[in-house]
This record gives structure tokens, C-alpha cells and sequence, in this order.
């Protein structure tokens, strides 16, 4: 009985349905929000609204830099302008921008003068929903220059003082009735995003700078960078058709899982809910292709070499870095032809912004347990057991396209996400060890993150 069964896994339909499965789940939860037209995540009203806002009150606060300082980290009011555009037509272009958020872009561009631009905002907004009415006929009044009703000033006044306020009532009071306790707490915040931005571009510029010396010292003394023996044995034991259904398996069981461990965490914080449901979605798959497939967690520590690795710590290390050089120079090029703005939702996720708790769970979380999950599972055992059966760039090729799927990224996301997991395959077949690829993808995750909460984090 044991032995048909076995021979039904491993018949050719079985995997190709779970592949055809898995992959229609993939694009109805993360392509189809992001195409045009759809209504995509809640997240968006939340990333574009966050650029405007930082962007107002970096201009209020601005002045108080030198030009020099200005333009060498990017926020003077022409790079603020020019980006803030050229984020905006991006994602105006592909109906990424929601109601809510339109008319904080309506008033930044009235702010900097834009009038186009400001008119196509409000000549999107027709109905709008109660709780919008409002803030809406304040946006309208202030673009015609006319005058406010006393209901809609009680009400600024009011908003502003429950915690409500956005920036129409922001840019009224500070601008339009001139108040210098609003004005002064805009100018405060907006002093204290530069200085953090001014930090996190410095810590950046560090880590890709340091990167490159790393990796041209790697070029100089590659020849003593032993290269890893070919053809381990826990690889070639494993068929590519197995491997396929327990990764298929894994997360079927890590949907249930988390099922089950969301009921208990319905009364629980927000970011508590986060942090736990996070963990346990990578660990969970990770701990079962673990146990499934090899012959106990030491076998796969040493077939992954993050135990005795052929390669002392600080060649490990040097190599990680290097790592990181070639994710700097995949970013520039994105940058250089890539559409500004497209993919910014990718990084601001509005469960790591904002609250102290928060912000942590997304270091923890992405500088920690995603890089060690994520490399265990995509390069340790979807390359590693594919490689014998197809080779190493095919092999490569299938799993940086399924890491770039399960993150569910935009269109630039997953270009970006693909290209990261090429490099990952490539450093683990040049060292034999997975640690070179957690350094790398850890302190880039880091470096993305601190510029996320730097710039767009505003409490």
C-alpha cells in the first residue's frame, strides 16, 4: 500500500496541479490587487498618503538646512517637487490612488503651486462618502481661494484637536489662518524626519560604500574562496517532484496553522497579532520541509553549511557583503529606468510604521526571521533540491521567480525581488553555505527598513 501511494505522488500530474494551484492562488491574492483598475490594499491609502504629508512638512522645515545639505540628501524643495511628482503620475497613471489620499496630494500640490496637477486630484473626486464630505469641501475652498462655512472651521479645529487631522486641516491652519502652534508642530516633525532621513541615507550610502570594497577585495583574493564540492548527498537523495509537494504541503499547513493561532489573537494588540502571525507563517514551512526531508535538523545545518562551513566567519561575512554590492548596484539600475514611485508601496507596510512596538516587530522580522526562513526554504531547499535535476540557473531561475511571487510585490517589486533572489543562489553555490545569503538579505532588509521609518514614519 505504502509503495503505490508513493508511486501516485510522484506520477507527473500531481506536481504539475499543485504548481498550477499554488500558482493561481499567488496571482489572485498578489498580482490582481496591484493591476490597474483593481481596488488593490488598504495599504495604499496609507502609502500615498504618507507622501505628500512628510514631503509638506519637510518644505516647511527645510529652510532651516543649507543648500548643500539640502541637495546632497535629496530633500530640497526641487528633488522634493520633482519626486513628488514624478511619484504621483506614476500611480495616478495606474488608479493607485485613492480618494482619501487624493486630497492630501491636492493640497501639497496647491502648496508648491502645481495647479494641473491639483485639478486633476479634484476632478477625480465626485462622491464621496460621509466622513469625507467635509475634508472635502475644505480641499474645494481652498483651491477656489473661497471662504469657510463655520461649521467646516468648528470642525477643522475639532479634528485637529481629537488627533484626526490630516494635511487639508494641516495646510489651513498653519497656512491660511497662520497658527504658530500648528505651524511650529509641523515644522518640529518635519526637522525631525530630515534628521532621521539624513541618518538612515548616511547609514545607506555606508553599507553600499563598504559593500564595494568588499567586493572588490573578493575579485583580488577570489582564488582563496575554496569553492564548494559539487553533488552533496542529501541534495541528490532528494526528487524535485518531492520536494515540490512538501514546500506545496508546508504552507497548506501554515495556513492552518495560523488559522488556528489567529484565534486566539482576535483580542490581542494589532502589533502583537503581527509579530506572532508573521513568525509563525515563515517558521512553520521552514520547520516542516526541515523535518520532512531531511534526517534531523543537524543534517540540515551541515548540508546548508551554517554549521562547519568549509569558509571561516570572516570570509562568510566579507562574502555576505558582497552580497549587498550587487543588491546596490540592481537598486541604482532600478532607479535609473524604472518609474519613480512605482513598487513604494512594497517597502511602507503600515503595520511597522508609527508605534514603537511596530516599528521593532518590522526589524525583527525582516532583519532576522525572514532572511534565516526565507533562505532555508527558497535557496537551501527549493534550488538545492531542483539543481540536481535541472541545473543551477534553471533551478535559480524557478525559485527567484516563486520568492518574488510569494512576496506579492508591484511590477518594479518583483523585477527587484527576482533579481535579489538570483544573487542569493549565486552566493550560496559559490560558498556551500547559507550564510553569506542571511547576511546579505538581512542587512539589506535593515538598511530598506531604516530608510522607510526614517523617511515616512511620522509619530
Amino acid at each position: 500500500m505504502r509503495t503505490r501511494v508513493r508511486k501516485r505522488w510522484e506520477n507527473d500530474y500531481v506536481p504539475t496541479a499543485l504548481l498550477v494551484v499554488l500558482g493561481f492562488l499567488y496571482v489572485c491574492i498578489f498580482i490582481l490587487p496591484h493591476l490597474p483598475g483593481s481596488k488593490g490594499r488598504e495599504e495604499r491609502k496609507f502609502v500615498y498618503s504618507r507622501i505628500p504629508q512628510t514631503s509638506f512638512m519637510m518644505l516647511l522645515a527645510g529652510d532651516d538646512y543649507s543648500d548643500r545639505v539640502r541637495k546632497l540628501f535629496h530633500f530640497d524643495k526641487e528633488s522634493i517637487r520633482q519626486d513628488s511628482i514624478e511619484i504621483f503620475d506614476s500611480a495616478f497613471g495606474e488608479e493607485r490612488i485613492p480618494i482619501e489620499s487624493k486630497l492630501d496630494w491636492a493640497i501639497f500640490f496647491l502648496k508648491i503651486g502645481d495647479e494641473e496637477r491639483m485639478g486633476r486630484c479634484l476632478e477625480e473626486i465626485g462622491d464621496v462618502e460621509d466622513e469625507l464630505e467635509n475634508r472635502h469641501a475644505l480641499v474645494v475652498s481652498l483651491a477656489e481661494g473661497g471662504d469657510l462655512s463655520p461649521d467646516i472651521v468648528d470642525w477643522v479645529y475639532t479634528v485637529y484637536r481629537d488627533g484626526k487631522s490630516e494635511l487639508p486641516e494641516w495646510y489651513y491652519l498653519a497656512v491660511v489662518r497662520g497658527d504658530e502652534d500648528v505651524a511650529g508642530w509641523l515644522e518640529n516633525e518635519g526637522a525631525l524626519i530630515i534628521s532621521r532621513g539624513v541618518f538612515a541615507s548616511t547609514v545607506a550610502v555606508a553599507a553600499i560604500g563598504i559593500s564595494l570594497l568588499a567586493g572588490i577585495c573578493f575579485l583580488i583574493f577570489r582564488k582563496k574562496f575554496p569553492l564548494p564540492k559539487s553533488g552533496r548527498i542529501l541534495f541528490r537523495s532528494w526528487r524535485w517532484k518531492v520536494v515540490v509537494r512538501e514546500y506545496f504541503i508546508a504552507y497548506l499547513v501554515t495556513l492552518l496553522v495560523v488559522g488556528i493561532v489567529s484565534l486566539f489573537l482576535f483580542v490581542s494588540r494589532y502589533d502583537t497579532a503581527v509579530l506572532v502571525t508573521s513568525v509563525v507563517f515563515m517558521s512553520v514551512p521552514c520547520l516542516w520541509m526541515v523535518l520532512r526531508l531531511t534526517p534531523s535538523p543537524k543534517a540540515a545545518l551541515r548540508a546548508f553549511e551554517l554549521i562547519r562551513s568549509k569558509w571561516p566567519a570572516g570570509k562568510l561575512i566579507l562574502f555576505g557583503l558582497v552580497g549587498i554590492a550587487w543588491l546596490g548596484i540592481e537598486l541604482i539600475l532600478l532607479r535609473l529606468f524604472a518609474p519613480t514611485g512605482m513598487g513604494l508601496e512594497d517597502a511602507i507596510r503600515p503595520e511597522f510604521l508609527d508605534r514603537k512596538f511596530a516599528i521593532a516587530n518590522g526589524f525583527l522580522i525582516a532583519g532576522l526571521v525572514a532572511p534565516i526562513c526565507e533562505e532555508v526554504i527558497f535557496r537551501g531547499f527549493l534550488w538545492g533540491g531542483l539543481t540536481p535535476r535541472f541545473g543551477g540557473i534553471p533551478a535559480a531561475v524557478l525559485t527567484s521567480a516563486l520568492f518574488a511571487l510569494l512576496h506579492g510585490y508591484s511590477q518594479v517589486g518583483l523585477i527587484a525581488t527576482f533579481g535579489y533572489g538570483l544573487v542569493f543562489c549565486w552566493m550560496f553555490a559559490r560558498s556551500g553555505s547559507l550564510w553569506p545569503g542571511i547576511i546579505a538579505h538581512g542587512l539589506f532588509n535593515i538598511v530598506v527598513l531604516l530608510q522607510v521609518e526614517s523617511w515616512y514614519s511620522l509619530h
